[in-house]
Protein backbone atom coordinates (compact mmCIF):
# COMPACT_ATOMS: atom_id res chain seq x y z
CA UNK A 1 0.00 0.00 0.00
CA UNK A 2 2.97 2.19 0.41
CA UNK A 3 4.02 2.45 -3.29
CA UNK A 4 0.30 2.85 -3.94
CA UNK A 5 0.37 5.61 -1.16
CA UNK A 6 3.72 7.36 -2.56
CA UNK A 7 1.91 7.16 -6.37
CA UNK A 8 -1.35 9.36 -5.45
CA UNK A 9 0.52 11.67 -3.33
CA UNK A 10 3.18 12.37 -6.00
CA UNK A 11 -0.20 12.70 -8.40
CA UNK A 12 -1.89 14.88 -6.09
CA UNK A 13 0.94 17.20 -6.01
CA UNK A 14 1.52 17.31 -9.80
CA UNK A 15 -2.68 18.56 -9.49
CA UNK A 16 -1.57 21.49 -7.25
CA UNK A 17 1.43 22.28 -9.64
CA UNK A 18 -1.38 22.93 -12.36
CA UNK A 19 -3.29 25.38 -10.18
CA UNK A 20 0.04 27.41 -9.33
CA UNK A 21 0.68 25.47 -5.59
CA UNK A 22 3.67 23.85 -5.25
CA UNK A 23 3.40 20.82 -2.10
CA UNK A 24 6.55 19.43 -0.64
CA UNK A 25 5.80 15.74 -1.57
CA UNK A 26 7.95 14.92 1.00
CA UNK A 27 6.49 17.05 3.47
CA UNK A 28 3.30 15.05 3.32
CA UNK A 29 4.59 11.87 3.43
CA UNK A 30 7.04 12.49 6.93
CA UNK A 31 3.28 14.27 8.15
CA UNK A 32 1.91 11.21 7.36
CA UNK A 33 4.18 9.03 9.06
CA UNK A 34 4.16 10.69 11.83
CA UNK A 35 -0.07 9.79 12.44
CA UNK A 36 -1.34 6.53 14.54
CA UNK A 37 -1.04 3.28 12.11
CA UNK A 38 -4.67 2.45 13.07
CA UNK A 39 -6.11 6.21 12.39
CA UNK A 40 -9.26 6.11 11.26
CA UNK A 41 -10.38 9.24 8.78
CA UNK A 42 -13.58 10.93 8.99
CA UNK A 43 -14.02 9.67 5.36
CA UNK A 44 -13.42 5.98 6.57
CA UNK A 45 -15.49 6.28 9.45
CA UNK A 46 -18.70 7.61 7.32
CA UNK A 47 -18.35 4.36 4.83
CA UNK A 48 -18.37 2.25 7.69
CA UNK A 49 -21.20 2.93 8.97
CA UNK A 50 -23.35 3.49 6.14
CA UNK A 51 -23.06 6.83 5.70
CA UNK A 52 -22.49 9.70 3.00
CA UNK A 53 -18.55 9.87 2.53
CA UNK A 54 -16.70 12.97 1.11
CA UNK A 55 -15.33 10.84 -1.72
CA UNK A 56 -16.39 13.20 -4.39
CA UNK A 57 -14.73 15.95 -2.67
CA UNK A 58 -11.70 14.13 -2.09
CA UNK A 59 -10.87 12.13 -4.65
CA UNK A 60 -13.19 13.19 -7.63
CA UNK A 61 -12.88 16.62 -7.80
CA UNK A 62 -9.27 16.65 -8.06
CA UNK A 63 -9.52 14.36 -10.18
CA UNK A 64 -11.53 15.48 -12.55
CA UNK A 65 -9.51 18.83 -12.39
CA UNK A 66 -6.34 16.63 -13.22
CA UNK A 67 -7.44 14.87 -16.12
CA UNK A 68 -9.35 18.07 -17.42
CA UNK A 69 -5.98 19.75 -17.53
CA UNK A 70 -4.61 16.86 -18.91
CA UNK A 71 -3.12 14.92 -16.71
CA UNK A 72 -2.46 11.08 -16.42
CA UNK A 73 -3.96 10.30 -13.39
CA UNK A 74 -3.92 6.34 -13.03
CA UNK A 75 -3.84 5.69 -9.36
CA UNK A 76 -6.39 8.45 -8.25
CA UNK A 77 -8.57 6.96 -11.44
CA UNK A 78 -7.79 3.40 -9.75
CA UNK A 79 -8.94 4.41 -6.32
CA UNK A 80 -11.94 6.42 -6.91
CA UNK A 81 -13.59 3.94 -8.81
CA UNK A 82 -12.30 1.26 -6.52
CA UNK A 83 -13.84 2.49 -3.30
CA UNK A 84 -17.01 3.87 -5.42
CA UNK A 85 -17.51 0.61 -6.27
CA UNK A 86 -17.42 -0.60 -2.55
CA UNK A 87 -19.45 1.96 -1.36
CA UNK A 88 -21.94 0.88 -4.02
CA UNK A 89 -21.78 -2.76 -2.92
CA UNK A 90 -21.88 -2.18 0.57
CA UNK A 91 -18.78 -3.98 1.65
CA UNK A 92 -15.92 -1.74 2.51
CA UNK A 93 -14.92 -4.04 4.65
CA UNK A 94 -13.24 -6.87 2.59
Amino acid sequence: YRELLLELIYELCSISKKIGTVIDEKKIINAIDLLPYNLQTSMQKDINSGKPSEIDYILKAPLTYGLKEGLNLPRMSYCYEFLKEKIKKGNFHE
